[in-house]
């Protein structure tokens, strides 16, 4: 799975010296670019910010001659669903898509013939934080789980570093998501029940 993004982060690109505003133009360059490296080999491409001659990029993804890729974004602006639209496997909302950014999205999908409902949803924990340097208690953070079931999420992401700063309780993170709605607070332990 691939998620490409443009980031937020003005710093990140003034950092490297790229325009913040040609963000999205790096981003459909980089598609294309990755593309053809996906394609076969050797692999040329030859854009305004990237530029090679007979790469070689191996071995293949062995499904569908690419990985799957998520798009995602606050708001349904008309360049995610462009992205989407051309090569999109999953849709990642940064909040909660409105009934017009749905309608958008099937809009989108069926002028080129294909159905928005094959998407794969990717929804996540909600995380919030009592100060900078707290972590967020894992269930509440989930409590959205089942909203989110019932809004097509099918899939859920979520940083353990959000809810744990020792790395030995990352497993505990980890398990809690995994386990079903149903488990009550006073059938963990404490250690478990501590994090969460």
């Amino acid at each position: 799975m691939v998620q490409p993004t443009v980031s937020w982060h003005r710093d990140e690109y003034e950092a490297f010296g790229v325009p913040f505003e040609r963000r999205g133009a790096v981003l459909d360059e980089v598609l294309t670019a990755m593309m053809a490296l996906w394609g076969p080999s050797p692999a040329s491409f030859h854009g305004e910010f990237f530029d090679f001659t007979d790469v070689y990029s191996e071995p293949k993804p062995f499904a569908n001659g690419r990985p799957s890729m998520w798009f995602g974004g606050q708001a349904m602006h008309w360049p995610l669903l462009r992205r989407l639209v051309r090569y999109g496997d999953g849709f990642h909302p940064f909040g909660t898509p409105t009934a017009d950014d749905l309608a958008r999205l099937d809009a989108a999908f069926s002028g080129v013939g294909r159905r928005s409902s094959d998407l794969e949803w990717i929804g996540g924990t909600r995380a919030t934080f009592d100060s900078p340097d707290a972590v967020a208690p894992l269930a509440a953070s989930m409590e959205s789980f089942a909203e989110q079931l019932a809004a097509r999420y099918t899939t859920f992401c979520m940083k353990p570093s959000q809810h744990t700063d020792d790395i030995n309780e990352i497993w505990v993170v980890d398990s809690r998501r995994c386990e079903a709605r149903s488990v009550k607070q006073g059938d963990l332990t404490d250690e478990r029940r501590r994090i969460l």
